[in-house]
């Protein structure tokens, strides 16, 4: 005889014959079981966009008792019901699972007959529990009355804003920046792979959300090895266009079409060697994609008199973002171009009106104050930029159902980089580990990620690991690739 429920527990484990295991669900509402309403999770036969078919399999095995081979027979089998009859909210949160997990699944809402009286729907309910076949192996769904997709947001965590937090301390990173340069110096830049590997610890290790912390995972012997094949590429094209004009010329061509390609290595390298609760993220892009909005569509701002920058620049971080991803979840950017038009506009006014005021002051004999006026103006259009395109990246940025927002005011961030500035040139340098901790405590305490689910539902994905000769490349020419 089955086991009776008792009402006053209200929860019951998914325990099928080959089913999922460890997923508590709610039992059915008492309006639900009289009014005979429930959903089928329905497998609509193909994976989600970004996802690989073996992972998913394996995560499918995880959380369930089959084996990944017998997982991957039912996904290949096409359209399937994967689990029968479960209240909404129940419906919904193994829906969310399956999405985060890569199926592509639906609601289907389904009537059937009202049990004769209370005591019995639930006696029955248990049975079907126990004696029903693998939800992993159904039939067909029944005809049903509607579908309706199931949300990405993980079912029953409310909304939240979340704060980045940086923890960071001048005093503290002073030690780590001077025995960095000292070692540094001492070993003729030996040791500067293992310095990068030092500061961006400890600045991965002190950023904190949701009561966890980023890490940089990077080995600093693969950046002495990427360093060392990147300044020796350097060197022998220095040295081949001083021989000839002609390689001379060459070099540039050359250069270009090289660009896009350390551009991805380094971008694939440095999402690689980041991790959040033990989950990397990653990096995929073709060289063709870095092709067009490093190279091709550059070449066009300069006929057009810089009028298509705005719409390069909005290409190149939606190139980035999209192209990223959080364990298995791609991050999408919601930006449209035209948004980065006024940016541009009221910068190169601004930086216009200084030219201006220069060119006043040198008619007027007075260089001098007009220079002195410059400086914080300069630095205003810098802040300005920096500020409003980041708020407007971040805030153009998913992660799954999770929205970042960036919230960075130019007047504040402009007095921060002028007082920084004048620190640093009154102490000789010296000020500098505290100017670094400063800026980064400022954009990180304006950054916030308003999550609708709960951030522990990701799932690592399988990565190949990635040279550190692209981000070296990049660390001797000088690019930055953030948003």
């Amino acid at each position: 005889m089955a086991r009776r429920i008792p009402l006053c527990g209200m929860f019951s484990l998914m325990s099928e014959r080959a089913g999922l295991s460890l997923i508590i669900q709610p039992l059915q509402s008492m309006e639900q079981i009289m009014n005979g309403t429930f959903y089928h999770v329905v497998y609509k036969g193909e994976i989600l966009s970004g996802f690989d078919m073996e992972a998913v399999c394996q995560d499918l095995a995880r959380i369930s008792s089959i084996s990944a081979e017998h997982a991957k027979k039912v996904l290949e089998g096409g359209r399937v019901i994967l689990k029968k009859n479960l209240d909404e909210a129940a419906a919904r949160r193994f829906g969310a699972l399956l999405q985060k997990m890569g199926l592509k699944v639906v609601l289907q809402l389904t009537k059937t007959k009202a049990p004769a009286s209370l005591p019995g729907a639930l006696r029955t309910g248990e049975q079907s529990h126990t004696k029903r076949s693998s939800p992993l192996a159904e039939a067909e769904p029944q005809k049903v009355v509607t579908t309706a997709d199931v949300s990405t947001a993980s079912v029953g965590v409310p909304s939240r804003s979340l704060e980045f937090e940086f923890r960071g301390n001048g005093t503290e990173y002073f030690r780590i920046w001077i025995v960095n340069i000292l070692l540094t110096i001492l070993t003729l830049g030996i040791y500067s792979p293992w310095a990068k590997v030092r500061r961006n610890q400890y600045f991965y290790g002190n950023t904190h959300l949701d009561k966890a912390s980023f890490e940089y995972l990077a080995d600093p012997k693969k950046i002495m090895k990427g360093r060392l094949i990147a300044g020796g590429i350097i060197l022998i094209i220095n040295f081949l266009s001083q021989l000839h004009f002609i390689l001379a010329v060459l070099s540039g061509p050359i250069f270009a079409l090289g660009m896009p390609w350390l551009i991805i290595r380094a971008l694939a390298f440095r999402a690689y060697n980041s991790a959040y609760r033990n989950i990397r993220f990653g990096f995929n892009a073709t060289y063709g994609q870095a092709f067009k909005v490093f190279v091709l569509w550059p070449m066009a701002v300069l006929p057009t008199l810089g009028c298509l920058m705005p719409h390069v620049y909005y290409l190149q971080k939606k190139f980035i973002v999209e192209n990223s991803r959080y364990g298995k979840t791609q991050f999408t950017f919601h930006a449209r171009s035209r948004e980065y038009v006024p940016i541009f506009l009221i910068a190169g006014l601004l930086m216009i009106a200084g030219v201006g005021l220069i060119g006043m002051g040198a008619a007027s004999l007075l260089p001098v104050p007009m220079v002195v006026l410059f400086l914080p103006l300069y630095l205003f259009v810098f802040a300005y930029f920096s500020v409003t395109s980041t708020n407007l990246n971040y805030g153009a940025t998913r992660l799954g159902s999770h929205r970042f927002q960036a919230n960075l005011k130019a007047m504040d961030y402009t007095t921060l980089v002028l007082t920084n500035t004048l620190a640093m040139a009154l102490t000789l340098g010296l000020f500098t580990p505290w100017a670094q901790i400063r800026t980064m405590r400022y954009k990180v305490q304006h950054l916030f990620l308003k999550s609708s689910g709960d951030l522990n539902a990701f799932f690592a994905g399988k990565q190949k690991e990635v040279g550190a000769f692209g981000e070296e490349m990049g660390g001797f020419l000088d690019f930055d690739f953030g948003i």
